[in-house]
């Protein structure tokens, strides 16, 4: 196994040496330039020290690679002068250019493997510039692909490596990279940053454009999962590759603006050139303010992708890894100048910041870089300046056209109290840290003893440090977690990823100034997004969000239907008028006794409905009821208080108790319907409604009865009538009572009282009684039998003299229910949809019924009592002599008794009948009726109007004179 490792490795050196003779054929560049500091302890270093573009390495960048070259070495310094940290022994350094480039990069990672691997005499061979045999580890490097690519190959040697920059998500993975680390977050934080940052914004439909690699695709992949969580949909979904040209560059604007320019929010996930390229055809378009880009930390806060495009780059969010600005670190950088010798190509970042020449040494002809256009930005202080400084050129500068003219020239001079340093420079630091960390438990481990004894072993320290396996040492610096010198908590996760928050910066114009800047809007911590200001849109707007959406949002109460061909597009279907929306999806009707709220999301249990107490439709009818009741209780003092008079007595006490007795009832009942439905109510309304008209109507017919038959019998038979007496008359009243309320118990039985809930219409609830309307119509039947026959006998005895229980009167009364209830019962079906107005029939419907027998039957005897009390006397006077003489034929025809006519007086017309004992008709002066006593006695009326009247006649004899007499007056 040792020998075929030995082989690949020996394969892939033999390759890339290849490869780089034949780069050095096509360009000058010095392969071996290196930044080297002597230590006990070798780190190495890959760091992007120039760009990649038609050749390998040709424009230097200052950024990402001089501060970050200029980082690494500081850091070294100070943990060298800090005799707490690896004391005795020194950490130096190895830093290497990977030139941007994958094969660039693979070719000076084998040196590092040379290094450690140092052992074998064909690797030394092959590289007579090996580096010290005791390289333990690397820092490095920026780009996601280059970090992969030599990943694997350190792996293969046991080489530990922590990463400052690279966080595609594909480095998470132990079982493929066992020996890496990083001190930033993985990608997947990054793109959960981001689509937590548009769905927050509310857009729900964006485009994505990804650089081709592994930092571009595993981050967007991300992006899209963490976005499909979200509820936020995809529109297009670009690519820029190695190979784009400007053409195709175009085509991807053109896709982007109008075959998805509903899509206005654009992701990105690319690398810094592509940013930039990206941005450049945008220009070309002139699509100014239409775009909002949400970029990764590609864009983060480089001047490089927004020179000569702020416009078109206006209202941008970028992500970037927040760290903190090591301020010693920027003190040191700003005190460097021409004679900063540790650096190899700060030389060539000096003759290209001031695009001066060096008159000891040729000079390479390059391409103007971001290092010049950011440095005359800082003289310039104008944006215009910044955008145009390319087309600058040396002899319209001021500056020394030989770099040598100014030996004391300090970056501080050039770059200004401006500078920003750069947002990985704590990562470097930082990882530098962890590997000085591991080191250091691993000298307590291996090394005993005091470092600083004279007698203590350092070469045999050495010997174990360097000789300790790389897979065991970089157990020990993912395990390991500090607090750096400037309160940066340093500590890795289970895959060997660093912990950290994201910044969101919003590049806009500030509308004060006039500058384009990048200014800190919120940033996204432990999953949670927090945004402390309003960003600047483009266009210049911060109130209004830019709207981001394939279709409008539907209304209230509309459902999406999804397009079968684009997902995120729909168009909206409105739900029923009792349906719900569910997740936009779907209409879903709501359960019995609900309702669609307002919005629709929800369903809304409904208030029930009964008849409200503060309408008039319950205000009438218990005003009416509260009158019956107060009339009714007068009415029946007056009844006790004058129940020895005359007229009382003649009216059938007993019976007038009970027809009292049935209007309050009945008056009563209106309460009891207007009250909420219950159980008990709905009892007491089915056992009331029956009683109260039972009480009235089963007196009534037992009084019309009784006139009935007596004169019936009259008619036929001198024999008194049987079962007419008042306790006869109470009952068979309290019979036809009973049997009411035998009718309501039965009912019991059958359908028991409850409630129900009626939806009379939609929406509307509607809490009753649980009685089928037929059920009520059938209890009601029995009152209606006895109405029936009531009215039947008020026609019977129509013309029976008013003197006799006021026949006239009753049937006054029954014509008159008859009226009401045939009024009624069309009115209370056909309101069946109004419970309140039904309710409100009903309670009138009683509480008339109830009157008109009040009215009809005890109000002209109130007129008699109060008003006309004269008349309040029993009197048995016949005024018309015609009257008298057809009374006299009609005994003569019945041969029953004998009428005898005398005492006639000559100022006072009077009569005295006078019957044979058998007739065995008299009259009860205690009831004022008609009465059939066992012995044959006679009772003596005095009439106020005739003082000198004669015997008193008995009282079928009176009856019958009055009943001709009406006769007459008819005929």
């Amino acid at each position: 196994m040792k020998y075929k490792v030995m082989l690949i490795t020996l394969m892939i050196i033999l390759w890339f040496h290849l490869v780089t003779i034949i780069n050095c054929l096509q360009r000058k560049y010095d392969k071996n330039t290196v930044a080297s500091i002597p230590g006990d302890i070798m780190l190495g270093g890959l760091f992007p020290v120039h760009t990649s573009g038609v050749t390998t390495c040709e424009s230097i960048n200052p950024e990402r690679g001089i501060q970050r070259v200029e980082a690494m070495l500081f850091t070294l310094d100070e943990i060298n002068n800090n005799s707490k940290l690896l004391p005795g022994l020194t950490l130096g350094t190895t830093i290497r250019d990977t030139c941007s480039d994958t094969n660039h990069a693979l070719e000076q990672a084998l040196k590092f493997v040379q290094a450690s691997t140092g052992s074998s005499s064909q690797l030394n061979k092959m590289n007579e510039h090996s580096e010290n045999l005791n390289t333990r580890g690397v820092v490095g490097s920026s780009y996601s692909s280059v970090t992969i690519l030599v990943a694997n190959l350190f792996r293969l040697f046991s080489l530990p490596q922590i990463s400052y920059a690279s966080t595609t998500a594909i480095l998470s993975d132990k079982r493929a990279f066992p020996l890496f680390a990083r001190t930033v977050p993985s990608d997947v934080v990054q793109a959960q940053a981001m689509a937590t940052l548009v769905s927050a914004h509310n857009w729900t439909y964006v485009s994505t454009v990804r650089s081709a690699g592994d930092y571009g695709d595993s981050g967007m992949d991300a992006f899209w999962k963490e976005a499909d969580k979200l509820g936020v949909c995809i529109a297009a979904r670009e690519v820029i590759r190695g190979n784009t040209g400007p053409e195709d560059l175009d085509n991807i604007v053109n896709v982007l603006s109008k075959d998805f320019a509903k899509a206005r929010v654009v992701v990105l996930f690319t690398g810094m050139d592509h940013t930039k390229l990206l941005l450049d055809a945008v220009r070309r378009a002139g699509l100014v303010n239409h775009f909002v880009w949400i970029a990764s930390d590609g864009w983060g806060r480089e001047n490089v992708p927004v020179s000569n495009n702020s416009r078109e780059a206006n209202g941008a969010l970028t992500i970037e890894i927040q760290a903190e600005p090591i301020k010693a670190f920027t003190d040191y950088y700003l005190s460097l100048g021409r004679e900063n010798h540790r650096n190899p190509w700060f030389r060539e970042y000096w003759q290209d910041l001031l695009q001066c020449r060096e008159s000891s040494t040729k000079r390479r002809e390059r391409k103007s870089t971001s290092s010049r256009r950011y440095f005359m930005s800082k003289l310039s202080k104008n944006e215009t300046n910044l955008e145009n400084s390319h087309e600058i050129s040396t002899e319209s500068s001021s500056l020394p056209s030989s770099c040598s003219d100014s030996p004391n020239l300090k970056l501080r001079d050039i770059l200004g109290p401006d500078f920003k340093q750069e947002a990985k420079i704590q990562f470097v630091y930082d990882a530098v840290y962890a590997f000085a960390s591991g080191l250091h438990i691993l000298q307590k481990k291996l090394c005993p003893g005091n470092p600083h004894h004279p007698k203590w072993n350092k070469r045999s320290c050495l010997e174990k440090m360097l000789s300790y396996p790389g897979t065991a040492f970089y157990q020990l610096i993912i395990n390991t977690s500090f607090t750096d010198n400037y309160g940066n908590y340093v500590a890795f996760d289970e895959n060997g990823d660093g912990y950290g928050q994201y910044s969101i910066y919003n590049y806009a114009r500030d509308p004060y100034t006039g500058q384009y800047h990048y200014r800190l809007v919120g940033d996204f911590q432990g999953g949670k997004l927090t945004m402390r200001a309003r960003p600047i849109w483009p266009g210049g707007e911060s109130k209004k969000f830019p709207v981001s959406q394939c279709s409008e949002e539907c209304g209230f109460g509309e459902v999406r239907r999804l397009d079968k061909k684009q997902q995120c597009c729909w168009s909206c279907e409105t739900c029923g008028v009792d349906q719900r929306v569910v997740n936009l999806t779907h209409c879903e009707t709501c359960p019995f006794q609900h309702w669609p709220s307002k919005d629709k999301r929800t369903c809304e249990l409904l208030e029930l409905h009964y008849i409200d107490i503060s309408t008039w439709f319950a205000i009438v009818p218990i005003t009416f009821s509260s009158l019956g009741i107060l009339i009714t209780g007068g009415v029946i003092l007056t009844w006790v208080f004058y129940s020895d008079t005359p007229l009382i007595r003649a009216t059938g006490r007993e019976l007038a108790y009970v027809q009292l007795a049935g209007c309050l009832v009945c008056y009563s009942c209106a309460f009891i319907l207007i009250a909420r439905p219950s159980i008990f109510t709905c009892s007491l309304q089915r056992i009331l409604i029956g009683l109260g008209f039972a009480m009235m109507y089963a007196s009534l017919l037992t009084k019309t009865n009784r006139i009935a038959r007596i004169f019936d019998a009259a008619k036929r038979t001198t024999k008194r009538p049987v079962y007419i007496s008042p306790r006869s008359q109470l009952a068979i009243s309290g019979s036809l009572i009973a049997l009411q309320l035998s009718l309501s118990a039965i009912w019991f039985g059958f359908d028991s009282p409850d409630t129900r809930i009626d939806e009379i219409r939609p929406g509307y609830l509607v809490l009753r009684c649980a009685m089928k309307d037929k059920s009520f119509l059938i209890s009601l039947a029995y009152n209606m039998i006895l109405i029936i026959v009531c009215t039947a006998y008020a026609v019977k005895t129509r013309q029976i003299p008013e003197n006799f229980n006021e026949s006239k009167f009753i049937g006054f009364t029954m014509y008159t229910t008859c009226i009401i209830w045939l009024a009624f019962l069309p009115m209370y079906y056909a309101t069946i949809s109004n419970h309140q107005i039904q309710i409100a029939t009903l309670c009138i419907s009683i509480n008339l019924s109830a009157s008109v027998m009040l009215c009809c039957l005890f109000f002209p005897k109130l007129y008699i009592i109060y008003l006309r009390p004269e008349k309040n006397v029993r009197r048995l006077t016949m005024n018309n002599m015609t009257a008298k003489q057809k009374f006299a034929n009609l005994v003569k025809e019945k041969s029953a008794i004998n009428v005898c006519v005398s005492n006639y007086t000559s100022d006072n017309t009077s009569l005295t009948v006078s019957s044979s004992t058998k007739t065995g008709l008299q009259t009860d002066s205690d009831k004022g009726i008609l009465t059939s006593p066992g012995n044959p006695t006679q009772s003596t009326v005095t009439n106020t109007s005739y003082l000198k009247l004669g015997k008193i006649i008995n009282f079928l004899m009176n009856h019958l004179v009055v009943i001709h007499q009406l006769l007459n007056q008819f005929k």
